[in-house]
């Protein structure tokens, strides 16, 4: 038995933008190759926040923060810029090293070859042969590194090897693939289709709705490899629907995702029905690091929208591609209306629409009919996207997982090589998870795992007696109701 669980939780890189819209104002020269002999990691509207690689902070000093004073009314404006501390060549394809060295199947190679696949990326090279030599495996890497075809390659090869004693595989699979969306067992359906054109292996795609219906008429058919999200398969393997009896492989796609709360009871009941080893852990070494350069602008709640169509003008005529976030699906409409008042296109995206709804206003923006796409945490999951140039978080999430699957649409195999995000930072607990992430980039260590939805009372709270200081009447009023209302959020799914 092979369990394989996919850990994906970074941000992916590029080294630095070329053109600055008027928007960002003294911000013209902050994404441009810095001039300084150290490389530049922090660059702040007021130079003596700047950080450079090198730079060690006394022990026992403070850490200057270009947030520790964004409580104050007067620190709307104020913006810093950080870029990577890695290295992007580090993970780049392994061009010394050929799939074909692999000893896969002469087909699952063609195929590779059509889709221009030759040389194994390095999480796929370290991966794949463990999952061939039936270890299981934790598999940590950052999103668009190529762990998809990581662990679909030597499935598809382990598919092949069993198929021929598998006698009955009525609604019995082999090989099982477990998501948390629709969106991303639809993708990775593509691609394990494409992997398996020409060879003998039947993909069953299991995702939600229709359900009574499934129960009360259900499909019975051959199954080699099953790919489904957790909810709609732990309904139907405790009806006896499929049985989980001859699953030899499975993976575990977003673990983070579905061991946590909201997930970690289905998922656990459809792994109890499998035996499984112990874990090997593969990682790049690359993990929860910035690695776009991602600017952060302190803006007051009711300046949002002006400031985001002011930098939307000058990104229209150059047709640049841009994935808007906002935290709630209300933030998401209101976006694209307030677009479409001043005549700019847009697609909007959200968990409330049908799933084919979703995939036809995505494949607009893919096709490039429309350039700027508006959407919730939906579309953080499983959107493969390799034509985004651009990340803007409207609303910037309190939890770091998501803000990482976010910033993961950029910096993907095959993306452009300049991408940016620009993240508005509107007051309360976003300044706290702001300051957070800069600490830990002045610090050099990795983005913080924080989840300020839950903890936000206690944990930002904390935070905050340690990085501001407010006097009289000068703290912002976004700031007082983003506090006041922190217990209202909503889990993002």
């Amino acid at each position: 038995m092979v369990l394989f669980m996919l850990v994906q939780r970074s941000v992916q890189i590029y080294d630095h933008e070329r053109k600055i819209d008027p928007a960002d104002q003294d911000d013209n020269d902050a994404l441009d190759k810095p001039k300084a002999k150290r490389k530049l990691i922090i660059k702040s509207r007021r130079p003596e926040f700047n950080f450079y690689e090198g730079d060690v902070y006394p022990k026992f000093e403070t850490i200057p923060l270009v947030t520790r004073g964004w409580h104050h009314r007067d620190s709307r404006g104020d913006h810093f810029t950080i870029y990577p501390m890695t290295n992007q060549n580090e993970e780049t394809v392994q061009t010394k090293f050929n799939f074909s060295d692999l000893e896969l199947n002469q087909t699952v190679l063609k195929n590779l070859e059509e889709q221009n696949k030759v040389h194994p990326t390095l999480i796929q090279k370290k991966g794949i042969p463990k999952i061939l030599r039936g270890e299981s495996v934790v598999m940590t890497a950052e999103t668009g590194s190529g762990k998809t075809y990581a662990y679909l390659i030597p499935l598809i090869q382990q598919l092949l090897d069993w198929k021929p004693y598998n006698e009955n595989n009525f609604n019995k699979p082999l090989g099982l693939i477990l998501t948390p969306s629709r969106e991303l067992t639809q993708q990775i359906s593509k691609v394990a289709r494409q992997l398996c054109k020409g060879l003998d292996i039947k993909i069953g795609t299991l995702v939600g709705g229709h359900l009574k219906q499934r129960i009360s008429n259900p499909h019975i058919g051959e199954v080699d490899l099953l790919i489904a999200t957790s909810g709609v398969l732990d309904r139907l393997v405790a009806t006896r629907i499929y049985k989980l009896d001859n699953v030899r492989h499975v993976v575990v796609d977003e673990a983070d995702t579905l061991l946590d709360s909201t997930f970690i009871d289905e998922t656990c009941r459809i792994l109890k029905k499998i035996n499984t080893d112990t874990l090997t852990r593969v990682v790049t070494g690359n993990q929860h690091q910035i690695n776009v350069p991602q600017k952060f602008l302190r803006v007051g709640k009711s300046d949002k929208p002006m400031m985001l169509l002011k930098h939307l003008k000058s990104k229209i005529k150059n047709k640049t591609p841009i994935i808007i976030f906002c935290n709630n699906t209300a933030t998401c409409d209101f976006t694209k209306i307030f677009l479409k008042q001043f005549n700019v296109d847009s697609v909007n995206l959200h968990g409330k629409m049908p799933l084919e709804v979703r995939k036809g206003r995505f494949l607009k923006f893919q096709n490039g009919e429309v350039n700027i796409l508006t959407t919730t945490d939906a579309g953080s999951r499983g959107l493969d996207t390799i034509y985004a140039k651009e990340i803007i978080n409207f609303d910037f999430p309190l939890i770091t997982a998501e803000y990482i699957h976010r910033c993961g649409r950029l910096g993907r195999i095959g993306s452009p090589m300049e991408c940016r995000v620009l993240n508005f930072i509107s007051g309360g607990l976003e300044i706290v998870m702001s300051a957070k992430i800069e600490f830990a980039v002045r610090k050099m260590h990795p983005i913080p795992m924080v989840d300020l939805i839950h903890d936000g009372k206690s944990e930002g709270g904390e935070f905050l007696k340690h990085t501001t200081t407010v006097e009289g009447n000068d703290y912002d009023e976004d700031d007082i109701e983003s506090e006041e209302n922190s217990e209202s959020f909503v889990v993002p799914h």
